[in-house]
């Protein structure tokens, strides 16, 4: 349940939600936020949303944190919350910009989106999201988005750095462009799918096994 309020006040119909049940939203992120510093994936899992639970066996979590230990600083510093931020629908705009999402889940709230983020292939939105995110330094998760063919032409770090490096505004101008990524947004037809944005232009990937790829972003 997403409670809707703002935080100069709790309105009567959300006094049991908003005021009267605990934590709000900024206590909850920095709790969050928190976990990721000590490195404690049990605690940053519980304070996820069950869908993030669901998707994320605390042993693959693990895994992954040991593989990409920076990831957890960089969310961290991600989600540092204005000192006068204002959370609608539990939405809590963040100090470096975009916002962190929390639902009211078990008599919490949980991070649900903005967090750290784990690679995730499962749908054209998650793949493009983790697209982006790679292309922002992170070579060996970048080259797991994309196609198998472009892969095998950018096998080596330097040959796919090179081509980052020409290609990245391109590519952030279409992040920023795209803007959120709820799931259904994408066009599907088959093992292909493209998400529309700005003037015409739409981002491409396509099914290649069980992950979306990405193709182009414009």
């Amino acid at each position: 349940m997403a409670a809707r309020f703002f935080l100069g006040g709790c309105g009567a119909a959300l006094f049991l939600v908003g005021c009267a049940r605990g934590e709000t939203p900024e206590a909850a992120l920095e709790a969050y936020r928190a976990a990721l510093r000590q490195g404690d994936i049990e605690e940053i899992r519980r304070r996820s949303d069950a869908g993030f639970r669901a998707a994320h066996p605390q042993a693959d979590l693990e895994r992954w944190a040991k593989k990409n230990p920076r990831l957890l600083g960089e969310a961290q510093t991600r989600l540092e919350a204005k000192d006068e931020s204002r959370a609608v629908e539990a939405r809590v705009p963040l100090e470096g910009g975009g916002e962190a999402r929390l639902v009211w889940e078990g008599g919490a709230w949980k991070v649900a989106e903005g967090g750290w983020l784990v690679a995730e292939f499962d749908t054209p939105e998650h793949a493009l999201e983790t697209f982006f995110f790679a292309a922002t330094g992170h070579l060996g998760l970048l080259r797991a988005c994309l196609t198998d063919e472009a892969a095998k032409r950018f096998a080596s770090d330097f040959a796919l750095g090179k081509h980052l490096y020409a290609q990245r505004s391109r590519i952030f101008a279409a992040r920023d462009a795209v803007g959120p990524l709820p799931p259904g947004r994408a066009r599907r037809e088959g093992r292909r799918a493209w998400i529309d944005y700005g003037s015409g232009k739409s981002a491409e990937l396509v099914l290649e096994g069980e992950r979306w790829r990405v193709v182009d972003v414009e």
